[in-house]
């Protein structure tokens, strides 16, 4: 089964289809702060004297700039100089926390008269010692503000930021509107009760009334918008429109309770609460029920529903049961709404893991990145209103404050939510040592499930025949990838063992991890192919000197002659054994020993040796560079002797840009037909130059013999060339 996304509901008629998700996000962004800098502006307006008033049982107490510690109030004195008590449930922070409607409207009815004294200037706060304060309204600022205010206000900006956030994406998503009803009540309830919760003691009635109607109605409209979510997704539950009745429950509702229809809020307001929120429940367990054979709908529905629970949960125990119950909250409520966060941060956890709404996990990075440049702009201005601080400061401030805090909280929170970082380090350090340490092309596709498997944690894993390119399928529950040996591909289900879904960075993976694996299997067969060479080498040098060595020993009749070959066939082996060791030597001491070898050679057979020495001490040769550097000057002094009848045999070496050019000159005879012919020595040399990428060419010498040039690619550092001398 798959999850069935609902219907598409229409698109909001002031934001069409024409416009992009970005000028969607930037068009509520500025929305958004216009009605954050609106309810600023109209906190600031609220009346203040600079006091500060707390309840303890039924006392009132006071603080004031002027009073040590908070002293218990004994009433208020009005301009006519008569005492009037101010009962501690003046500054009770929600209204309906007096449960009863008849306590609720004398809070509303005693702010008329009480405010105008406050604001007449003539009134004084009387002290139960005998002090008396005078109440002298003052301008507020943003620093005056408590922090109750701002923090409410942040709840539901954050909520609101997260629902926007989903809907620009998704405009026409039925679930994703309902989704958008939750934070924009959330938003509502929250937002009122700021501004009332953090009232000095007293505001304007027909303020203070609509401010609470405004909290209900939002209150409600979250309730019943998660009731209609609940019921449409992750598949609707039936074809009733309960989405659109839940949303008449809840008008009926704050139409109830706003004409004061019940005698207490605990059997109106609340009991609707509840109510609803048991429906919802219900919705919620009905979902689970459904989902249990849909991987794909229960995994994403376990977020959506862990939120709900736990942000509607929490908010349900803390504070409408002990209301309902007659008992003290323990938590105030403006710290308490607090917890219908975890709803909107368990969506956005859930987008990331699990794509709720067709989501891709980019939705959080493209708003974190909104945000940090809003973090810089909201920094600034507190910066420049609570502390006072010029503008360039103010801006060092905000830039450090996003740059040194928000950046790095952003970036754990984003490698914890997308749970990348561990798949990233087993790639980089497990996978790559164990695919290029393996010894053949079996071992190696033997292993790949193996390696595989450790990246992603699969529940299960199959190689199955035929090619497939890479893809996400069945709504992420499957990852497909070629396997290394062709002509089939693998195929994987349930990542990290079902604890998400495969996203478009596993398929990024996937490719990356194929790339190193045939690159292992390259670089091996470029191993076995290398030790292949080497063996060849090998038997070709025991053939062409020591074998040869070996063959004259064997057929030689004198013995002076004989031990010469043995003297010569143990050298031979020596350099062999020397070539194994790759011992690398300068042009200068590979010709030292090549003009020792050929001299003495040449002298043995009355044949003049001319080279000149010249110091090539900055040009380096390889052990292997070095062996058939030697071999061909070898065979080319043997061809002398035993073909050319010359009388004096030269050798010299220049250096062309990175090129080494050897010349084996004689003045015996030249033989272009022999030449043609070939011969065991021929084919020494030309097989010798071609492994060295290097060329050799034959023609007839100035003096009448043989002229062998060879050419061959070296490494050169710098030389200085001395003058030569004959030998």
């Amino acid at each position: 089964m798959t999850p069935v996304e609902p219907e598409s509901a229409p698109a909001a008629p002031a934001l069409k289809q024409g416009l992009s998700p970005a000028s969607r996000g930037f068009i509520l962004a500025f929305l958004l702060a216009l009605a954050v800098f609106g309810l600023v502006r109209v906190m600031l307006l609220q009346p203040w004297a600079g006091f500060r008033f707390q309840a303890e049982g039924d006392v009132l107490l006071v603080s004031a700039e002027t009073l040590a510690r908070p002293v218990a109030v004994a009433g208020l004195r009005q301009a006519d100089g008569r005492l009037r008590p101010l009962p501690s449930w003046l500054i009770v922070e929600e209204p309906d926390f007096l449960d009863r409607i008849s306590a609720y409207n004398a809070l509303m009815h005693i702010q008329t008269p009480l405010l105008a004294e406050w604001r007449s200037g003539r009134a004084k706060l009387v002290l139960q010692d005998g002090r008396e304060l005078p109440v002298i309204m003052r301008p507020r600022g943003p620093a005056d503000i408590p922090a109750i205010f701002w923090l409410q206000l942040g709840f539901g900006l954050i909520a609101l930021g997260i629902g926007c956030g989903i809907w620009v994406f998704r405009p026409r998503q039925r679930v994703v509107n309902l989704l958008l009803l939750t934070a924009a009540g959330f938003a509502a309830g929250t937002w009122s009760a700021s501004i009332y919760s953090s009232r000095e003691l007293l505001m304007e009635p027909e303020l203070f009334r609509l401010l609470s109607i405004i909290n209900h109605g939002g209150a409600l409209l979250f309730d019943c918008a998660m009731l209609a979510l609940l019921w449409s997704y992750p598949r609707p539950l039936g074809r009733q429109p309960v989405a659109a009745l839940a949303l008449l429950l809840g008008l009926l509702a704050w139409v109830a309770d706003i004409r004061q229809v019940s005698e207490t809020f605990s059997d109106g307001f609340y009991l609707w609460l509840l109510v609803i929120f048991l429906m919802a429940s219900g919705c919620a367990w009905q979902q689970w029920r459904l989902s249990r054979r849909d991987p794909v709908s229960r995994m994403a529905l376990r977020w959506l529903l862990l939120s709900f629970m736990l942000g509607s949960g929490a908010f349900v125990a803390l504070q409408v049961v002990p209301l309902m119950l007659g008992v003290t909250t323990p938590v105030p409520q403006s710290l308490s709404s607090g917890v219908f966060l975890i709803v909107y941060l368990g969506l956005a956890a859930g987008i990331s893991r699990y794509r709720l709404f067709r989501l891709e996990h980019w939705w959080l990075a493209a708003w974190s990145w909104l945000f940090g440049g809003i973090l810089v702009l909201l920094v600034d201005g507190i910066a420049v209103w609570f502390l006072r601080t010029d503008g360039w400061m103010a801006l060092s401030l905000a830039v450090g404050v996003a740059g040194w805090l928000y950046f790095p909280l952003r970036q754990w929170l984003v490698e914890r939510l997308l749970q990348r970082g561990n798949v990233t380090r087993q790639l980089q350090a497990g996978a790559i040592r164990r695919l290029f340490d393996l010894p053949t092309d079996e071992a190696l596709c033997a292993h790949w499930p193996d390696v595989v498997r450790s990246i992603f944690s699969p529940l299960a894993m199959e190689r199955r025949d035929g090619e497939r390119d890479f893809m996400v399928a069945d709504n992420g529950l499957l990852l497909c990838l070629p396997d290394i040996e062709d002509g089939r591909h693998v195929m994987l289900s349930y990542c990290e063992r079902g604890g998400r879904l495969f996203n478009r960075d596993d398929l990024d993976t996937a490719r990356e991890l194929y790339g190193i694996a045939r690159h292992a299997r390259d670089a091996l067969a470029a191993r076995q192919q290398g030790a292949r060479l080497e063996r060849d080498r090998i038997k070709r040098d025991l053939h062409d000197d020591l074998g040869a060595r070996l063959l004259s020993i064997l057929h030689g009749r004198q013995e002076a002659g004989m031990r010469e070959e043995a003297r010569l066939a143990i050298r031979d082996l020596r350099q062999m054994l020397a070539t194994l060791d790759e011992r690398s030597v300068t042009l200068t001491e590979a010709a030292q020993l090549m003009r020792e070898e050929a001299n003495e050679r040449l002298q043995r057979a009355g044949i003049g040796f001319v080279m000149p020495s010249q110091d090539w001490s900055g040009v380096m040769l390889s052990a292997r560079q070095y062996a058939n550097l030697k071999r061909m000057v070898r065979e080319c002094i043997t061809n002398a002797i035993k073909h050319s009848g010359a009388s004096e045999v030269q050798l010299t070496m220049t250096l062309d840009e990175d090129w080494l050019c050897l010349t084996v000159s004689d003045n015996g005879r030249f033989d272009p037909a022999q030449l043609e012919l070939g011969g065991r020595g021929h084919h020494i040399i030309h097989s010798r130059a071609d492994e060295l990428g290097g060329e050799v060419e034959w023609r007839q010498a100035a003096e009448g013999g043989c002229r062998v040039e060879i050419r061959i690619p070296v490494a050169v550092s710098g030389r200085t060339e001395g003058q030569g001398e004959a030998t």
